[in-house]
């Protein structure tokens, strides 16, 4: 485990111990799985490529509220939030497709308080029984964000938080994609397409830009609306 995350920025330890399971998944884990799972941008050897997707999780944990006591993460990815999760939450679901990097991350880092979930049409949890639900770079993939979206609402807290992001797909994210070493077309939408779609169920509280003047992402933070 982690010591508890002190100021708002990625622990350099955590990414120092995840960098090795990373390169390891993607030398044995079909290409269609390591580029939906973003890791040619997470190990890129350009540094500014690298730091651009690590600096959007930066953005997301500046957007947490207090401690709280069950998160989810939907569309986990390889699991880089959840070393970060399980010290400031009590309770952590990781939802996602392709879990075996997952798996590797828990058993590494020893988190014995986060339950590994394989993505399914409704979420496991009770209704109004989650705190904080994160779904960074995932709202873009799904077919069905209504429905998605529906089952946030069913299972958020009513004073519970949301905390979304997606690439914005312009010119300079595009090319940057390619540079990255991506190998296929798996958006069905961009952010600008999530956020309206979200504003129909959550109320967007704060939305935040990497760069400010063309941005490559939007990260969003929404609650109910309801809640203040």
């Amino acid at each position: 485990m982690l010591p508890a995350m002190k100021g708002r920025k990625y622990p350099p330890q955590a990414k120092t111990r995840l960098i090795p399971l990373l390169q390891e998944s993607a030398r044995t884990l079909p290409q269609e799985f390591v580029d939906e799972m973003g890791l040619p941008s997470y190990l890129h050897r350009n540094l500014a490529m690298r730091w651009v997707y690590w600096r959007r999780l930066d953005i997301a944990l500046q957007m947490l509220p207090p401690q709280v006591g069950t998160a989810l993460d939907f569309g986990c990815g390889p699991g880089v939030l959840l070393p970060i999760l399980s010290t400031y939450a009590r309770r952590v679901f990781a939802i996602d497709q392709h879990l075996e990097i997952t798996h590797k991350v828990t058993a590494t880092f020893g988190l014995s308080n986060v339950e590994l979930i394989k993505a399914a049409a409704h979420l496991p949890m009770e209704p109004k029984s989650v705190d904080l639900i994160i779904a960074l770079d995932v709202l873009e993939h799904v077919e069905d964000i209504a429905g998605v979206l529906s089952e946030f609402r069913r299972i958020l807290s009513p004073a519970g938080q949301v905390i979304i992001s997606g690439p914005t797909e312009n010119a300079l994210y595009k090319l940057g994609r390619r540079l990255a070493g991506f190998s296929g077309v798996y958006h069905h939408r961009t952010i600008y397409d999530v956020i309206d779609e979200t504003k129909r169920v959550f109320q967007i509280r704060r939305i935040a830009k990497l760069f400010t003047l063309y941005p490559f992402f939007l990260v969003a933070l929404c609650n109910n609306y309801n809640a203040g």
